[in-house]
């Protein structure tokens, strides 16, 4: 199906090239950077194109999608598939009107379109036909950099926004933003697979309302998120570079890079609970925690 897809892909570009074109505008003081679809489906009466859009505004990033007309209600199941990194699926919010659907993981849809050629992006409605568009991604570079001052805030860009001549030589910029991307779809999927156990903390850990715990990062570290939020004493922090175990009676928590770890074993049951040895020296252990989301930390942790 996937091959079928982007077979399709390849064809629509040459004979709508002409549509696959990103343009921007300022509404408000409101940057929008918008493309409309290479292919028309038809929702209601009428064949039309679909439309993604980025919009930033002083520190806030929205992505969104028009459909074009009315096309679901309630939170609707939208999927999307860019080659290099597979296919996903997830429900998103929708507008009051049911025509725009907006993206819960906006930043992580800036780093996989920058890199990227082509998007396949659907919508399976609850009583009408699958919405499925395609759209030409490149050259989005181009417009970020015009206006790379309202990207500032977006710390995955930094080193991307800091120096045109030297962007333009690299051969590296592809790379770079791969590992972000990957680290961030894999948190995206603990966070999917755990959106019902309240045992992982996915919010900002800045605000000492939500957080209060001392865990050790540094200014070039990011939490990404945390295990048995209700226990700050005890539990377990995700970094984008390392884990770190925190135990009672410690005072500093145990702190295992991802790159030095060369053993994974995936242990228990529905009874006594899961864990996660590590390396044949520290456990990693998930009570009240199913086997599937114990599974997602995982496949985060084969995985970097």
């Amino acid at each position: 199906m996937i091959k079928t897809v982007f077979s399709s892909i390849i064809l629509l570009q040459v004979v709508y090239a002409s549509s696959g074109q990103w343009l921007s505008s300022v509404d408000n003081g409101t940057l929008i950077i918008s493309l409309p679809s290479l292919n028309e489906e038809r929702i209601s009466s009428s064949r039309i194109r679909g439309e993604i859009s980025f919009s930033v505004n002083k520190q806030n990033l929205v992505f969104s999608i028009n459909w074009g007309d009315y096309a679901s209600f309630g939170n609707a199941n939208v999927f999307y598939y860019i080659k290099d990194y597979g296919f996903f699926e997830k429900n998103w919010e929708l507008s009051n009107d049911g025509k725009i659907s907006y993206s819960p993981d906006p930043i992580l849809m800036l780093l996989e379109i920058l890199v990227s050629d082509s998007l396949v992006i659907g919508l399976r409605p609850k009583y009408n036909n699958e919405i499925r568009y395609i759209f030409n991604i490149s050259n989005l570079s181009e417009y970020i950099l015009k206006n790379k001052s309202r990207f500032a805030f977006i710390k995955d860009l930094e080193f991307y926004l800091k120096d045109d001549d030297v962007l333009s030589l690299s051969t590296n910029i592809k790379q770079s933003f791969n590992k972000n991307i990957l680290i961030k779809r894999d948190a995206r999927l603990v966070k999917y697979e755990t959106r019902y156990n309240d045992m992982f903390f996915f919010n900002s850990f800045l605000s000492p309302v939500h957080f209060k715990s001392n865990l050790l990062t540094s200014k070039i570290t990011s939490d990404l998120f945390y295990f048995n939020k209700w226990l700050r004493k005890k539990g377990i922090l995700f970094t984008d570079v390392d884990m770190r175990i925190f135990k009672f009676f410690k005072a500093s928590p145990i702190v295992i890079p991802y790159k030095e770890i060369h053993s994974l074993l995936l242990k228990g049951n529905n009874i006594t609970g899961y864990r996660i040895h590590l390396n044949n020296k520290y456990i990693a252990s998930f009570p009240k925690s199913t086997k599937d989301e114990v599974q997602s930390v995982f496949t985060f942790l084969k995985n970097r």
